[in-house]
């Protein structure tokens, strides 16, 4: 499996990570030389120099086929994509917009399609949603598949299957570029209740597979209900919550992209709108 992605992204090229928000831009003729490059040659000496500078990654001696994925210019230059998976969820939220919700997607061969479409169209940055993504049961193959395709994959989910083994297993070995969790509440009374759905606040915040770092499965007694302040509850609630940062690969908040045109010492803020994103009107459809 790929460890790099060199990608057009708009008027750039780039090179990316899964599960890193570093990018390296890459000088047109870098692209086309690893574009027309056998998979067998081994990675140029500058590439070895990048990914060690920006990841900490060796590539010296090994093949490109191996480690670089390298996506085809598309005509029609799309750079992001949010694909809804579903239209049903495991919570019933009063305020949801979707009303009466649809638990069907797209079969296998049609979602399989899509995904291709999606590659095909330029997306580099995909997210997926829905609904709740995380409890369609083409889920991992829809992600796995858009892994493999070289896109840097984003789940929206209320996270209450995150943590499921199965779920840990995949998301740890293909690292999602992002995984962006909706909030409902800091207390088991207050999230299970705007949820509507007993139980979710303990599926939510309590962690499987293993213990998390700061937090052995264990808390004091809580405080009576009168003495108790919201500003509290929240930050008892963060500190377990801190278990999802140590998910093997998952990156640290604040990090830069390295590289600029031509070369590898330039530090810019992660997607930095003005440098890449500078035609957003035409650069994230829906599908």
């Amino acid at each position: 499996m790929h460890e790099l992605i060199a990608a057009p992204y708009l008027d750039h090229h780039l090179l990316v990570r899964p599960g890193s928000p570093k990018a390296a831009r890459l000088p047109v003729h870098r692209y086309e030389e690893l574009h027309t490059a056998p998979d067998t040659s081994a990675a140029p000496a500058w590439l070895a120099d990048v990914a060690h500078q920006a990841w900490e990654i060796d590539l010296s001696g090994r093949r490109l086929g191996e480690t670089v994925l390298v996506r085809a210019r598309s005509p029609y230059g799309y750079g992001r994509a949010s694909y809804e998976l579903n239209l049903g969820c495991n919570y019933d939220c009063e305020h949801c917009y979707l009303g009466l919700k649809q638990f069907a997607g797209l079969c296998w061969p049609e979602r399989e399609h899509l995904l291709h479409a999606i590659r095909d169209s330029g997306v580099l940055w995909l997210q997926l949603t829905g609904g709740e993504p995380m409890i369609d049961k083409l889920f991992s193959e829809t992600y796995r598949l858009a892994y493999e395709l070289g896109m840097m994959v984003e789940i929206l989910t209320n996270g209450s299957r995150l943590a499921a083994p199965r779920s840990l297993t995949l998301l740890t070995r293909l690292r999602p570029n992002r995984i962006t969790l909706s909030l409902y509440g800091a207390t088991a009374e207050s999230y299970d209740g705007l949820t509507r759905r007993r139980g979710a606040y303990r599926m939510f915040v309590r962690p499987r597979g293993s213990d998390p770092p700061h937090d052995h499965g264990s808390r004091g007694p809580e405080p009576p209900r009168r003495h108790r302040r919201l500003p509290d509850a929240s930050h008892r609630w963060l500190h377990r919550l801190s278990a999802l940062r140590h998910l093997p690969g998952m990156p640290a908040a604040g990090q830069g992209l390295p590289g600029g045109e031509g070369t590898t010492g330039q530090v810019l803020p992660t997607r930095d709108h003005k440098e890449l994103n500078h035609d957003r009107s035409s650069s994230r459809p829906r599908f």
